[in-house]
């Protein structure tokens, strides 16, 4: 069977469906009408972890870090990055990618941080945001998976202290948090964001990190679990 059988077979076998957007729960609705579907928002521990950072010794403090993390299912999203890249001068910043091996090379000057959790890959946005200046960097294509995808990285990033530049897709469309680039925008309409959050840095992370603090925390979510396994023993 094929990977979208055993997700149809999984999600057939449920009695309730927690997703995380609205978008995806219309795309769930859609296949499965009759199930019960309840959104959950991405939350993180308001508490930073002090687990082990990937951040190497070679990373400058002095100047801006660029940082791009992400699955495989980002590979087109990161075709830009490069482009971006050659608008910057080595002096200026230094990249940090988290991703699998086909991410290596994206940005031949970057520091490439393997998807293989050999670290604490929050602890170490934790240390990025703490110790440099960075700028969390979200490019996303316009496309039915992006549009149903949840704010996690705006999530991640903002609790790190780590302001960014988003694509007006999906949830990050709808919320609008730092500075916001539309999907189809050339190369240097992302400069121009990065460099705005690089001449306000230090506002804008404090700025990422209370918005947050203010929505997205796990404290605040957990109204929002009881009452869906709440729902869970009512079906059952």
């Amino acid at each position: 069977p094929s990977l979208l059988q055993y997700m149809d077979d999984a999600v057939g076998l449920a009695d309730l469906v927690t997703v995380t957007t609205r978008n995806l729960k219309s795309v769930v609705k859609r296949r499965f009408p009759g199930k019960k579907i309840e959104i959950l928002p991405n939350f993180v521990d308001k508490k930073l972890p002090v687990g082990k950072s990937a951040v190497p010794s070679t990373l400058d403090p002095e100047k801006f870090v660029l940082l791009a993390s992400g699955s495989i299912s980002h590979m087109g999203d990161f075709h830009i990055l490069p482009h971006i890249a050659n608008l910057f001068q080595p002096s200026e910043v230094q990249w940090v990618i988290f991703g699998p091996e086909d991410f290596r090379n994206i940005v031949p000057s970057a520091i490439w941080i393997s998807e293989q959790k050999t670290y604490d890959y929050l602890a170490t946005l934790a240390d990025l945001g703490q110790r440099f200046k960075t700028v969390g960097i979200v490019p996303l294509e316009k496309n039915a998976f992006n549009e149903s995808k949840s704010r996690l990285k705006m999530v991640e990033y903002g609790n790190a202290n780590i302001p960014g530049v988003y694509s007006t897709v999906g949830e990050y469309a709808e919320t609008r948090r730092g500075e916001m680039v539309p999907p189809d925008a050339p190369a240097t309409s992302w400069a121009c964001g990065i460099r705005q959050v690089m001449t306000r840095h230090k506002q804008l992370a404090v700025a990422a990190k209370q918005s947050i603090a203010g929505c997205c925390t796990a404290d605040l979510g957990v109204g929002m679990w009881e009452r869906a396994y709440n729902q869970l023993s009512e079906i059952k």
